[in-house]
């Protein structure tokens, strides 16, 4: 399932939502901002988190993925 909000009264508004994998126990939060470019196209940047489920305290540290996408239309 997907959940979201967006910031509307921006020109250029903000929004963030999570997804829920069918991985078990996966989940992916993207924050992000819309932009029109110079050209008029429409884009998304986001930054995401990737967290999946570890089994004990001390493999936290690796449990939780980091990154930047950026999609056009």
């Amino acid at each position: 399932p997907l959940r979201g909000f967006q910031q509307r009264n921006e020109e250029q508004p903000t929004f963030g939502f999570t997804i829920k994998l069918t991985l078990p126990g996966s989940i992916t939060v993207f924050a992000g901002q819309y932009f029109v470019d110079k050209n008029g196209k429409e884009v998304l940047k986001t930054t995401w988190l990737l967290r999946d489920p570890v089994d004990c305290l001390e493999d936290d540290w690796k449990a939780t993925r980091v990154g930047v996408s950026t999609f056009t239309r």
